[in-house]
């Protein structure tokens, strides 16, 4: 399978993953989650954390480091959870992959939940990808993760998700939901601004 290298200057040192050919590529969205998770890692210790989305396995294995714990891992695409897979082989870390549309194959609960979502609308470029189109088909993204996320969060748990001020007014989402939220952390980019709010009932 085809692939290309990704690699990520750790508090660990380097981390090298492949990112196989159809799985996202980490980008300015990762790379900010993942410096939001790092400044944050003190209240990760101990705790039972899902990372929705995971792409390529990237921010599961960083946390996978960061917390010393098992990290639940997901994707719909299968070529996704396979990558997870074998970085997180690759990296020693503890992390469990599975192939879930959201929370459809999940039925524990997590103090933390991590969310990198396909947050702009879909593109010519990908619409014909059979597992984006699976993702988007019913609806807002954001809006289905914020309904679902509140029964597998554990009492005070926090949920932690990025979005782009092309989203839609995600603060307003969330709070339809019933949950209240806080910015922490942003990055602005030349045609939109990247954002990761932590949000909690």
């Amino acid at each position: 399978m085809i692939s290309i290298k990704f690699f990520y200057n750790s508090r660990f040192g380097q981390l090298e993953f492949e990112v196989f050919d159809g799985v996202y590529f980490p980008d300015e969205d990762s790379l900010l989650l993942a410096g939001v998770l790092e400044k944050f890692r003190k209240m990760f210790a101990g705790k039972k954390i899902l990372e929705m989305g995971c792409g390529c396995g990237f921010l599961s294995v960083l946390l996978s480091k960061l917390t010393k714990c098992e990290i639940v891992a997901v994707d719909i695409n299968k070529e996704a959870v396979e990558n997870t897979d074998l970085n997180a082989r690759k990296n020693r870390a503890n992390v469990l992959a599975r192939q879930s549309d959201l929370f459809c194959n999940i039925e524990e609960k997590f103090d933390f939940i991590i969310f990198n979502p396909p947050y702009l609308p879909v593109s010519d470029e990908i619409e014909g990808r059979e597992w984006w189109s699976m993702l988007c088909k019913n609806g807002n993204i954001i809006e289905r993760f914020a309904k679902e996320s509140k029964i597998h969060l554990n009492k005070n748990g926090n949920a932690i998700l990025l979005y782009s001020s092309l989203s839609g007014d995600v603060p307003s989402i969330l709070k339809k939901s019933g949950f209240a939220s806080k910015i922490v952390g942003k990055k602005k980019l030349d045609w939109e601004e990247l954002r990761v709010v932590i949000y909690h009932q």
